[in-house]
């Protein structure tokens, strides 16, 4: 229970868990079933995220703060990983030549 911020978040059964406003009960945000176990326990974690935990040693956390991330963000990451697999396909590369990999002998 947030108090302060008007939410309360519950672990149901099933193992989902869902954050409701507190005055009217309206969802904000629910999960489909992450836990194989009943959730034990549920928290707020900060100002937007929601964290539970239960008997399958598995901790949960949910981001219920409203908009996306920036597509340029993604693009970034993205750009990232390919670069980082590009180094790797070059390192492979380097090494079988060095190592006289790749040679047709006749």
């Amino acid at each position: 229970l947030d108090v302060d911020r008007g939410r309360i978040v519950v672990g149901l059964m099933s193992g989902a868990k869902s954050v409701c406003s507190c005055p009217g009960l309206s969802c904000i945000k629910k999960t489909k079933e992450l836990h194989s176990l009943p959730a034990q326990s549920v928290a707020f974690l900060g100002e937007a995220t929601a964290i539970s935990g239960s008997g399958d040693r598995d901790l949960h956390l949910l981001n219920f703060q409203g908009g996306s991330g920036s597509v340029l963000c993604y693009l970034l990451v993205l750009l990232l990983g390919l670069m980082v697999v590009a180094a790797m396909v070059l390192r492979i590369g380097v090494k079988g030549a060095s190592l006289g990999q790749g040679r047709l002998e006749m």
